[in-house]
């Protein structure tokens, strides 16, 4: 009778231990499809920065292209708007004109601006309102892309990171 309990328990253990190894090799089949998967998507979400990259890259040359265009313009503009009211100053009174009456002539001009945006807008300092052209003129131009280059700094770390994946999904 001992010989008969002892065979059982033998075949019970290969049973047991066919059961586990099945399970294991169904757990590495899943682990491989699943990784699988896993690098497909990434490879898919790599292609996909990668178009999005390149076309933040195009947007953002074209609006440092714009920049660079409308910056020097709206310069040119108000110095011309400065140049034209001396102009005009100086064919108002007809005839060559002091230096020292221009610059009157340019105070007046400015207190004259000063009083209207005062009453228009309330108090102003011209000297911050010339540090805001810049940021305005950007703001205008670039509008919702005016950190443009910190999205595409993201996006890069993205791609590496996608790409630090792909290959440790792959080694293993």
């Amino acid at each position: 009778m001992k010989s008969k309990n002892k065979d059982n328990n033998n075949w019970s253990w290969i049973i047991v231990s066919a059961i586990i190894a099945i399970i294991l090799v169904l757990w590495a089949i899943f682990q491989y499809k699943r990784d699988k998967k896993r690098i497909e998507w990434l490879l898919h979400r790599k292609k996909k920065l990668r178009s999005i990259i390149q076309k933040k890259r195009n947007q953002k040359r074209w609006l440092d292209w714009a920049f660079r265009l409308v910056y020097p313009i709206a310069r040119f503009i108000l110095v011309g708007l400065w140049v034209g009211y001396n102009c005009l100053a100086t064919y108002y009174f007809e005839q060559p004109i002091k230096l020292g009456d221009l610059v009157n002539w340019n105070a007046a001009g400015l207190i004259v601006l000063s009083a209207f945006v005062f009453l228009v807008i309330g108090p102003f300092d011209f000297t911050k309102a010339l540090k805001t052209v810049r940021p305005t003129i950007e703001v205008l131009i670039y509008g919702k892309y005016l950190g443009i280059g910190d999205m595409i700094s993201a996006d890069e770390d993205e791609l590496a990171e996608i790409d630090k994946e792909i290959d440790s999904l792959n080694n293993n």
